[in-house]
C-alpha cells in the first residue's frame, strides 16, 4: 500500500483550494525527490496548484510504474516531468488543467470518469474519447503496471482479461475495474454506456486523447479537405497534436450502437457529436 499525503509546504499554504493538483510519486532516500519537490516551491506560488506527494514504497503495481524513473509529476494523469522538474511543461499542464475545469467548469463536468483501456480493448478507447471521455489506451504493459496506473490516476480500468478481475487490488476496491464481455466494439460500447451511465460530453481528440478547443472556419480551412470547408461551419483543434477535427459519421454510427443497446440514445442528446479529424 503506498502512503499519501499533502505536502504542507512547497508554498506554504498547503494543498487545500487549488483548482489543480500536481501528484509527485517520490520514495524515501530519493535525492531527487527532494529536490524536485523544492524546485516545485516557485512554480506553486506562481500558478497556485497543489502538490501531493505519493510515497511509492511498498506498493507493487506503483514500484513497477514509478521507480526506475523517480521523482515522477503528474497532472490530471498527464506525465509533467521524470527525474528532474521541467518547468514549461509543468506551466502549459497546469494552465491547461485549470482552463479546462473553469471554462466547461461545471461539478458535472470535472466528476465525468476517466478510463484506462487494456490492448484488447483498443477500438473502444476511440469511442470514449468521441463520447467526451478521457481514455488511456496502454498496449503492451505488465498487469501490474497496468493497475498501478489505474491506481495512481484514479481510472476506471476495462478489460477483457478475467486473470486482472481477481487481482488483489481490483478485489479490495483499490482499483475500480469493469470486465467487457463481448469481442465485438459496438456491443463493449453499449454495455460500458449502459453499466456506466455514459453521457456524450464535449469530444476528444480520438488519436491523441487531447482536449478539443474551438477554432475558427478561417483559421481551419487550409488545413482542411475543400469540400469539408465549404460544407461544415464548426470546427475544433486539439490541444496537444494540433489536428483540427469536425463533426462527421462517427456521431451516426455511435448513436445507433446506444441504442442497440436497449434504447439509450437519448443519454446522447444532440452533440457536439462524433467527428473526424485531419
Amino acid at each position: 500500500m503506498s502512503s499519501e499525503e499533502r505536502h504542507p509546504d512547497p508554498a506554504g499554504d498547503g494543498s487545500s483550494g487549488a483548482l489543480v493538483e500536481l501528484v509527485l510519486y517520490s520514495a524515501p532516500e530519493c535525492s531527487l525527490c527532494d529536490k524536485a519537490l523544492q524546485e516545485l516551491r516557485p512554480l506553486r506560488d506562481e500558478l497556485g496548484f497543489g502538490v501531493r506527494v505519493v510515497d511509492i514504497s511498498g506498493d507493487e503495481e506503483l514500484e513497477l510504474r514509478y521507480r526506475r524513473r523517480l521523482p515522477v509529476g503528474e497532472v490530471g494523469g498527464r506525465t509533467a516531468f521524470k527525474y528532474r522538474v521541467d518547468a514549461d511543461r509543468v506551466r502549459r499542464l497546469v494552465r491547461e488543467a485549470a482552463a479546462g475545469a473553469q471554462a466547461g467548469g461545471s461539478t458535472a463536468e470535472q466528476e465525468r470518469p476517466r478510463f484506462l483501456v487494456d490492448e484488447m480493448l483498443g477500438r473502444l478507447v476511440r469511442w470514449l474519447r468521441v463520447l467526451g471521455y478521457d481514455a488511456q489506451w496502454r498496449p503492451s504493459i505488465s498487469d501490474a503496471e497496468l493497475l498501478g496506473q489505474a491506481a495512481a490516476e484514479g481510472r476506471i480500468l476495462l478489460t477483457r482479461d478475467t486473470g486482472i478481475m481477481r487481482r488483489r487490488s481490483v478485489r479490495l476496491g483499490r482499483v475500480g475495474a469493469l470486465f467487457v464481455r463481448s469481442d465485438h466494439v459496438r456491443e463493449q460500447l453499449a454495455q460500458v454506456v449502459r453499466e456506466l451511465g455514459l453521457r456524450q460530453g464535449r469530444p476528444r481528440c480520438m488519436v491523441c486523447n487531447g482536449l478539443l478547443e474551438d477554432v475558427s472556419v478561417d483559421e481551419a480551412r487550409p488545413r482542411v479537405p475543400a469540400y469539408v470547408a465549404q460544407t461544415q461551419q464548426s470546427f475544433l483543434r486539439c490541444r496537444d497534436c494540433g489536428r483540427i477535427v469536425w463533426r462527421g459519421t462517427h456521431w451516426e454510427r455511435i448513436r445507433e450502437a446506444v441504442n442497440r443497446a436497449g434504447g439509450l440514445s437519448d443519454r446522447m442528446g444532440d452533440g457536439p457529436g462524433g467527428y473526424n479529424h485531419t
